[in-house]
């Protein structure tokens, strides 16, 4: 199935809800996607109710909530000419473990979901469904950051772009547990992104201690050379440094409008809880959306 083909769009409900909802709009329109709005009540909502309440009249209340606005919702993108429907899980569980049953249960391509960001001393994922969602999600991410400004929330992208041509100059970042599989999908991303105008895709490249620059150079051309199966002819940067600050900085230089990027389905080493890996800190401090892709190293 190609990318973009079906987007699991996960929302809270939040005043954040109505934002992602049309930034996934714009991208149905371009693109053709169906959309699946998903909603889970969250196990936090009936673990500690309060004296008195029932917690089947709280569940009740929310998913009866949830129906009014995914009903709205569906009834204006149908009328736009977008296929779409909703989906509201009502057994409370985690919600990330829910959005990421639900996107294979319902064959999405991609699961389109929104976050706050973060600070450098609050990087970790705690308490953060998006974050969770991309530790566990066998499905690409399309990560989203949210933006409020008193009463107006949105999404931040660059300002010379539109929405849906957010993928119109991308970074490609590779590592050594870069997968043919992932480049591949991206290859598959980008011909669906530019089939009616090209854009530019650089591929880069951070070396760490410990890497020699023709590893480098063999890993970074091994990824040209899968994506010019796909017709792509990307430019490439082998940079130095620390991994996040490197990438952030040519994203800005080269007025990078999307980011791609692998995330590792494996235990993470104490000292990456500590700190926060290259991924969260590029999450935390990147104003653009981000394509994750899972790669499965072997080591769950």
């Amino acid at each position: 199935m190609k990318p973009l083909n079906k987007l699991l769009v996960a929302v809270d409900l939040s005043k954040a809800s109505d934002a992602i909802i049309d930034f996934a709009y714009s991208i149905a329109e371009k693109y053709g996607s169906e959309l699946v709005l998903f909603y889970a009540i969250e196990d936090s909502l009936v673990d500690h109710p309060a004296a008195g309440f029932d917690p089947n009249a709280i569940i009740s209340e929310y998913v009866k909530k949830a129906k009014e606005y995914f009903e709205e919702k569906v009834e204006f993108l149908k009328t736009k000419g977008v296929d779409a429907y909703y989906v509201i899980n009502d057994t409370p569980m985690d919600p990330a473990q829910a959005i990421c049953k639900a996107a294979s249960e319902e064959g999405a391509t991609e699961i389109l979901i929104g976050h706050k960001g973060r600070g450098l001393l609050k990087i970790f994922p705690i308490g953060s469904t998006a974050l969770s969602v991309i530790n566990l999600s066998r499905t690409p991410v399309i990560l989203l950051k949210v933006k409020a400004e008193e009463e107006k929330v949105s999404i931040l992208y660059r300002e010379n772009t539109a929405k849906q041509d957010f993928l119109k100059r991308v970074l490609i970042g590779v590592d050594d547990n870069m997968s043919d599989d992932m480049i591949r999908y991206f290859g598959s991303l980008l011909v669906t992104a530019w089939r009616r105008e090209p854009g530019e895709a650089y591929i880069v490249h951070v070396i760490e201690s410990g890497e020699s620059e023709a590893d480098s150079k063999k890993l970074v051309t091994r990824a040209v050379s899968i994506l010019k199966e796909y017709g792509i002819e990307a430019k490439t940067m082998i940079l130095e440094g620390k991994p996040s600050k490197a990438i952030i900085s040519a994203i800005d230089q080269l007025n990078i409008t999307g980011l791609l990027v692998g995330k590792t389905l494996k235990k993470k080493r104490l000292h990456e809880y500590i700190t926060g890996t290259t991924l969260w800190r590029l999450i935390a401090y990147i104003d653009i959306p981000m394509v994750v892709y899972p790669i499965n190293v072997g080591e769950e």
